[in-house]
Parts: structure tokens; sequence; C-alpha cells
């Protein structure tokens, strides 16, 4: 389904400079435009000569893949409709009443903010938004937890080493079928045929790919699940519990994260954009040091003020363990939203993983 008109578009100009009309605050005008990294405008102007040498793509698209947008009064981050952005609007479920506008409490017409983990955004901060490198140093993760991989390097376990008595999420895939070790190496290997549901694999389209459980003291809690599509479909659909009724019967949301191609998962240009439960949030590579002073290109998912909601980075075990990725949480979260953050990872390095073996593994 085409997605509607966005009022809200922004509309860039000649020299990257851009206007917009802002769907939180309402401000029309310039916006502030922000490269993402230091190293992402020299990967940028290396990526144009390839453009150009081989006349493979359009210059707007990678300048738009290359540069952010923001609000420049409230510090939004605007949604431009050059990529895969253009599926996900800003809308009453993202968006809410700003109710400290006026004395009385409530809100000025057309004056919102948008839903976010942290709550109510902060006062705008012009150099916080332009530096990226420097606006996370003072932030200390409120938790460290540890993810564990399994088939294809997906997670598989989430720990908190830190907490005993903290709840462990383990991640099933029951929509995967289990590796033939009789197949070719082709089809033990390939997402893209799984992701199917191939003739032949006894699975009923309706099975979710993978399924995000809580477990504590023993007993295991549905939070969240995934399913995903075969061929050209790249779309995601997260479904998150919202109310148990009974034992055997759940009620869920479904939160979908639109694909139109398979270059929608790249999280080296403007990144993935979904709408969770907590309001839009974006997965995203960014170059950041917080106050542990730990200086590393990490993936990052980001609240609609760029806020760090969580940063994940390749940690060394202690005795020998070998290597594991580190989810550092930088936000109070419930157990019911962190399986839909799960969720929402899972889905994303599933479907990069795919797209890996697709360009490697020929399925025709």
């Amino acid at each position: 389904m085409a997605p509607p008109p966005n009022p809200y578009k922004v509309t860039p100009g000649p020299d990257y400079s851009a206007t917009a009309l802002c769907p939180a605050c309402a401000y029309r005008g310039s916006t502030i435009i922000v490269s993402k990294s230091d190293d992402s405008v020299g990967l940028f102007f290396i990526y144009i000569l390839f453009c150009l040498s081989c006349a493979c793509c359009l210059l707007g698209d990678t300048r738009d893949r290359s540069l952010l947008y923001y609000c420049e009064r409230c510090g939004l981050r605007l949604v431009t409709d050059d990529n895969k952005g253009s599926q996900v609007r800003y809308d009453s479920s993202t968006l809410m009443p700003k109710p400290e506008e006026t004395k009385g409490g409530q809100a000025t017409p057309g004056s919102k903010v948008a839903r976010s983990p942290f709550g109510l955004p902060p006062p705008l901060s012009r150099p916080n938004i332009v530096n990226i490198k420097a606006r996370y140093q003072a932030l200390t993760p409120v938790r460290k937890l540890v993810i564990e991989t399994g088939r294809f390097g997906l997670p598989t376990k989430v720990t908190d080493p830190n907490n005993t008595t903290a709840s462990t999420c383990v991640i099933e895939s029951p929509g995967i079928p289990p590796e033939d070790p009789g197949a070719k190496k082709k089809e033990r290997q390939f997402l893209q045929y799984q992701c199917a549901w191939a003739l032949g694999s006894g699975l009923s389209r309706q099975t979710p790919h993978f399924r995000v459980n809580s477990l504590v003291d023993g007993t295991s809690r549905e939070l969240a699940w995934v399913k995903l599509f075969g061929g050209s479909n790249w779309d995601a659909e997260i479904h998150v519990v919202a109310g148990e009724m009974t034992d055997d019967k759940k009620s869920f949301v479904e939160r979908r994260i639109f694909a139109a191609e398979e270059s929608d998962w790249s999280t080296s240009g403007p990144g993935v954009l979904w709408t969770s439960s907590e309001g839009l949030l974006l997965w995203s590579m960014r170059t950041l040091r917080d106050v542990e002073g730990i200086n590393t290109r990490a993936l990052c998912l980001l609240d609609a003020y760029d806020r760090l909601v969580i940063a994940l980075r390749k940690i060394r075990l202690p005795e020998g363990g070998g290597k594991a990725w580190e989810m550092r949480v930088y936000a109070e979260v419930s157990e019911r939203f962190m399986g839909e953050i799960l969720a929402s990872y899972t889905a994303l390095r599933c479907q990069q993983e795919r797209i890996v073996q697709e360009h490697i593994y020929d399925s025709s």
C-alpha cells in the first residue's frame, strides 16, 4: 500500500540547505543539517566518485543518505521522502501535546512533542545536534547486557551479568527450519530461502520466525515475535504482547518495519526507522563516546531527538570467554519494551544476514 502524502516533506536546496514544516512544533523554515560523522563525510565523497564513474545511481539519493535534517526550533529529527523514511510518518501515535506551552498547563494548538522512552525533550541545543561525536560524552549506561549469538550470528539470549535477579531474554527461532547436515551448503545457509517458508519445511506460514521470551525463575513469558517474508518483500512484522488475557490467548500490537528494497536495512545510510510503542525510533551507525571514554563506531538506537537509547559494541568476556556483543542501555525501559527492542534488533540482524547470503548464494 502506498504511503499517504507527507505534508511535512523536507525540501533540499541546491546547496544542501533545506526547508520543512515541523510536524511537532509547527515551525516552518530552514533546518539544521548534520553530517552523520567525520568519517561518513569522507566516505560520502568516495561514494560520489564511484557513482559518477559507474553511473549507477543519482546524486540526490546519495546526498540524502549522507545528511540528516532537524527542526531548527525544537530539534526534532525530520523524515525525508527520498528513502525508506517516506513509509513512516509522525502521527497521533508518535506525537503528543506539549502541556507546558501555557500557564494553565494546556497545550497550545499545533504544538506537540514526539513520544520517547526518555519522556519530554530537553531545550534545543544546536551544538549537541551538530556535534554528534561529543553529544553523548556525559552519558552513563543504566544497564549493560550481553548478547549471545547462535546460527548465522543471530541473537539467541540476552543476559545482565551485573544483576543475577534480572530476567533473561531468550530469542527462539521457530520459523527457521533446523539445519540439515545432508543439504547442500546453499540450502543450509540461505536465509532468503528459509524466510519464504520453503515447500517441505513442514512449517505454517503463521509461524513466527523469531520469538522473544522473558525467563524468570524458570518461568517463560512471551514478549514479542517477528515475522519476515521471502522473495522481494523486505518488510518485517513485529508483534508485541499488549496484555495477557489468558495463559493461552494474548493480544498483540503490530509494529511493522517497512522496506521497499534490501538497501532499506542498511544502517550506514540514514538508518532503519520504525514506529515503536515509545515513538519513532532509529537504528543507525554512529561514532560516539560515552562517559567511560570508549570511542567507537557503534550500532545505536535513537529517539526522535537523537537521544541515545541503545548502543552496541564488541567486548571480550572475562576468563577467556571469547568475544560477545554488549548492549548498553541508556534509558530506563520496561521488560515489555525491552522485548520490543530486541525483536526489532533481531529483525534487523536477520535481514542484514539475508542480504549478505543472497549475494553469496544465488537463489536462482
